[in-house]
């Protein structure tokens, strides 16, 4: 299992950002229907600090994804500018790339019958290192997931939980061959990588069940104490408190609403009008919040 460093960078007690950072800076993003252009993010300022969990959170069709996709340089972005430790993502080679930038989406599409343990190791292929069967980094990670009794098996017989799993390991693997094979399993010192790492996943629990779900952004969190810059978009908002050091909340007009520490944007006010639902929150034992709509009718 992935143990935090005693220490991490990122955002500072103060509450100022490093400059090692993933940015984005006046992106806007537009897509065609028809003789129509609908403008999906208009001109976001966004930042997902080195060493901290940042949660993109907004209604449904508000831009997360195509947030996160325009971060990763998996599509284009009509005006602004996206940078990695202050370098144009769009000018980093693609063969580099995946030793930088590590995606989990949230739905993993497989064209063939592929093995578990063959589709984790498309980790090692993504950041340019050959996949053999037997590698060590291959099975830590179906063992972290609790997946390596399923390893044999074909991805498509596993359900839509075990898959997301699945594809974290395949991350966890692509991390591994980006800062060496201790730096994400063993806890020991120095192992924080030479340069920014981002870590951006989509909705990666969204049909996991509560423990795994819990494991999962447990090992996120881990990985941001490791250096990594980690963006993850979330519904569940309760969840997000208990995972985000910072929340990024997107409306549905493609702009950001709030952004910041998590107990300052976790709100009611902040959250109920780009929802459009009236929040109450709660605090919970061992820290973070219940939120969750004040009335169901």
């Amino acid at each position: 299992m992935l143990r935090p460093p005693v220490a991490s960078t990122g955002e500072g007690c103060d509450g100022s950002i490093s400059p090692v950072s993933l940015r984005l800076q006046q992106v806007r993003v537009s897509f065609r229907s028809g003789s129509s252009r609908r403008h999906v993010l208009a001109g976001v300022d966004a930042e997902f600090p080195a060493g901290s969990v940042t949660a993109i959170v907004g209604p449904n069709g508000a831009g997360k994804t195509t947030l996160m996709r325009a971060a990763m340089g998996l599509l284009p972005i009509h005006a602004g500018e996206v940078l990695l430790d202050q370098e144009p993502v769009a000018g980093i080679p693609r063969a580099q790339r995946p030793r930088r930038l590590v995606f989990i989406p949230q739905r993993s599409e497989v064209a063939f019958a592929y093995t578990v343990r063959e589709v984790v190791a498309m980790g090692r292929l993504a950041a340019g290192e050959g996949a053999p069967e037997a590698d060590e980094s291959i099975w830590r990670a179906l063992t972290v997931v609790e997946l390596a009794d399923r390893a044999n098996d074909r991805i498509g017989e596993l359900s839509a939980g075990q898959q997301q799993r699945a594809t974290l390991a395949r991350a966890l693997v692509q991390l591994e061959v980006a800062i060496g094979p201790h730096g994400l399993h063993d806890g020991r010192p120095g192992a924080t990588p030479p340069r920014t790492l981002a870590l951006l996943a989509d909705e990666p629990v969204s049909a996991m069940d509560l423990r795994h779900a819990v494991q999962t952004l447990a090992l996120l969190k881990s990985a941001a104490a490791r250096g990594i810059a980690v963006a993850v978009i979330l519904h569940d908002l309760t969840l997000a408190s208990r995972i985000a050091d910072r929340i990024l909340v997107l409306t549905g007009a493609g702009t950001i609403a709030a952004a910041g520490p998590a107990s300052q944007v976790l709100t009611p006010s902040t959250l109920g009008p780009v929802l459009g639902l009236e929040l109450v929150t709660a605090t919970v034992p061992g820290g973070g919040l219940l939120v969750g709509p004040a009335s169901t009718h």
